[in-house]
């Protein structure tokens, strides 16, 4: 027989022979591996060592409690041994590693882009309307001619001869513009009492003699030929008045004719009075009346201080 129990006493591995012993140590082996397990566990779940520790005592306890309550023996010395293995040692130091953040959530996915939009209906096709049918534009209205601006000269008139011995040169082509001829003109450069010196000579032409002034026979005219006739008398240079008997200051006694006065020459005082009556409206005699017979326009009388002013 070899060292170690003796044949026929079956040695159990667990240290004694006693079964009830051998039972009770199996139990606390059995509840200290499972604690162990669960201890390990724990460990591993952020180093819980208190919470294993606490519970490997009270599991401890309660296996005490169930071996005292059935009556036999308790192997304390091998039970301690046993179980305290595990509770002496030391706790495993706790890692200082610092722990790994969790694991960032996941991105959530990208919303799905929005559908295109609809295309937008078409537009209605507009409704043709008939096209108005064409009308004969309207003639713009035609502006108000403006008035001409008054002249400041004399017409231009052919120059010719002299009409009549005493006229001036120009006095006599204005005459023949408008008509007037020799045989019309009754006195020019005279002496007769009636004219009272306004028929003297005003100077020299050419070394020819003339007056200013000029009398026009009527004989055989009408009243509205005269009328015509003055005005002109008055477009070509003289401020002429018919004398008409009983009328604007004429004596009844008198003749009719028309008396004129060139403006366009040098002329004595006298005519100079009788043109100065002529430009307001007068009769140009010593009475110096409003005349009436006939009344001349702003422009004529505007050409007539304008070409006297020139000359006298």
């Amino acid at each position: 027989m070899k060292g170690g129990a003796p044949r026929g006493r079956k040695t159990s591995s667990l240290g004694s022979t006693d079964p009830g012993t051998q039972r009770a140590l199996r139990q606390d082996m059995t509840c200290t591996r499972k604690h162990d397990g669960g201890q390990m566990r724990r460990f591993a779940r952020w180093g819980r060592v208190v919470l294993s520790v606490a519970c490997a005592a009270v599991a401890a306890s309660a296996c005490d409690g169930r071996l005292s309550s059935g009556g036999e023996p308790a192997a304390t010395d091998a039970r301690t041994d046993a179980s305290t293995t595990w509770l002496d040692a030391a706790p495993p130091e706790l890692s200082t590693a610092p722990i790994p953040a969790p694991p960032a959530e996941p991105a959530a996915p990208p919303e799905p882009a929005a559908p295109p939009p609809e295309p937008a209906a078409p537009p209605p096709e507009p409704t043709p309307t008939p096209s108005p049918a064409p009308t004969t534009p309207s003639p713009a209205p035609t502006p108000a001619p403006r008035p001409a601006a008054a002249p400041t000269t004399l017409p231009a008139c052919r120059h010719r001869g002299l009409l009549k011995y005493g006229l001036h040169p120009i006095a006599s082509d204005h005459l023949r513009c408008i008509g007037v001829t020799a045989d019309r003109i009754s006195q020019t450069i005279g002496t007769a009492p009636a004219s009272a010196g306004y028929h003297a000579r005003d100077g020299y032409s050419g070394g020819v003699p003339y007056t200013a002034a000029v009398d026009i026979r009527t004989v055989g005219r009408t009243e509205t030929q005269i009328r015509r006739l003055l005005g002109q008398l008055a477009d070509h240079g003289f401020a002429a008045w018919y004398r008409k008997p009983g009328y604007d200051g004429w004596p009844a006694s008198e003749a009719p004719h028309i008396h004129g006065v060139f403006v366009g020459c040098r002329m004595k005082a006298a005519l100079q009075g009788q043109v100065r009556d002529f430009l307001i409206g007068r009769n140009g005699l010593s009475s110096h009346t409003t005349y009436r017979f006939y009344t001349w326009t702003a422009a004529q009388k505007r050409l007539l201080r304008t070409v006297y002013d020139r000359y006298n």
